[in-house]
């Protein structure tokens, strides 16, 4: 029973975030279809609960986020609203307890390809709207533009198409791993086309710096082929400079301005969750930069906790099996997920999430089931 139960889990979870990531290409209001699938993820994963390491894991982060709710309480007032936005991800966090039973019997890299193929098929359906958008005179173009949730408009000169979920690419690593040469050349052309169609700079930069370090001679074609296009190109590099600085103003200003304001707003404890930011007269619950807003929210010391438990210490057990094919592409995603959370807070989100709920379930779980397959890890 317990076994079909867990079975049940693994293909809940696999289906959740299945859904999660293609819920884009439906209208915004559609997003509640995901309620059903992150519920019955959840409730599975509590039944599964047999592991007082992921209790006390989980604890940890819910006595934390407890303190930094309860001072405003006292000290000052909350926003229902704006405390319901900033600490909803972490309902999620249950969804660990289903994950280290899952590993308890499943080989993570099982798990992974699973959602690497996700990866892979969306991959290829938002390159096809691309395509379709930029080369083939838009067909359907209404419902793209007004029905889909996917962001698509147009930027110099051409529709700009991106997916909120391209942080995951990653994964492709995975999907490619034992693929022939043919594979893995159409899958990475694929990712790249779609990481160019996205023209925002927190994915492209997250892209240049996860394939360097993945690929040591992405390095010299990178720096081979930046110095070659800007030196041929450079006029038009000039121009397509001024044209960015004119169409994102408006998004550098407002992530200047909340860079400066943490130096004229930095304290030891913070001001607390459920609390409106106001900066340069823009009232949020949220920032772009999630790095700023832990530092405005929890301040120096509740910054230190943040830091340890959400990127050093899943770092460290990344390091700690690094010779592990699979811990490698968690590594990779969840750096991913960290560089483009300096200008999206994707860091709080079920997706962006789950990479390091699974490196934390692996490692409760001693990685015992996985010492089979390695390869080199470049940090």
């Amino acid at each position: 029973m317990t076994l079909q139960l867990t079975d049940l889990y693994y293909y809940s979870f696999l289906a959740m975030f299945s859904v999660i990531v293609f819920t884009n290409l439906l209208p915004s209001d559609w997003v509640i279809i995901t309620r059903p699938f992150v519920i019955i993820s959840s409730l599975l994963s509590i039944v599964l609960l047999n592991n007082l390491k992921g209790v006390f894991y989980v604890l940890i982060l819910y006595i934390f986020i407890l303190i930094y709710t309860l001072s405003p309480l006292v000290f000052s007032s909350v926003n229902p609203s704006y405390l319901a936005n900033n600490t909803r991800y972490l309902i999620y966090f249950v969804l660990i307890f289903g994950l280290i039973r899952i590993l308890e019997s499943t080989p993570l890299e099982r798990l992974l390809y699973s959602m690497s193929k996700v990866f892979v098929v969306k991959l290829i359906i938002v390159g096809m709207i691309s395509l379709n958008m930029n080369l083939l005179g838009g067909l359907f173009s209404n419902y793209i533009l007004n029905g889909m949730d996917l962001v698509v408009h147009e930027l110099f000169g051409q529709y700009r198409i991106l997916d909120l979920y391209l942080f995951l690419f990653p994964l492709v690593f995975l999907y490619v791993e034992n693929k022939s040469r043919k594979v893995k050349i159409l899958v990475h052309s694929l990712l790249f086309f779609n990481i160019l169609s996205s023209i925002t700079f927190g994915i492209i930069f997250s892209y240049l710096i996860v394939m360097s370090l993945r690929y040591k001679y992405f390095r010299s074609i990178l720096i081979f082929v930046i110095f070659a296009i800007f030196f041929i190109y450079y006029d038009y590099f000039i121009s397509l400079y001024d044209n960015f600085l004119l169409e994102k103003s408006v998004s550098i200003e407002v992530k200047l301005n909340q860079f400066l304001f943490v130096f004229d707003n930095i304290s030891i404890w913070g001001q607390g969750l459920g609390q409106s930011i106001s900066i340069e007269g823009r009232v949020d619950s949220m920032l772009e930069n999630v790095f700023i807003y832990w530092f405005i929210v929890y301040g120096i010391i509740g910054m230190i906790f943040m830091v340890t438990f959400f990127i050093l210490f899943p770092f460290y057990i990344c390091f700690q099996y690094r010779k592990n094919i699979s811990l490698q592409i968690l590594f990779y995603v969840h750096l991913s997920v960290l560089l483009v959370s300096a200008s999206n807070p994707f860091l709080e989100s079920v997706i962006g999430i789950i990479p390091m709920m699974i490196i934390v379930s692996f490692f409760i779980c001693n990685g015992a089931l996985f010492k089979e397959k390695t390869s080199k890890l470049y940090f």
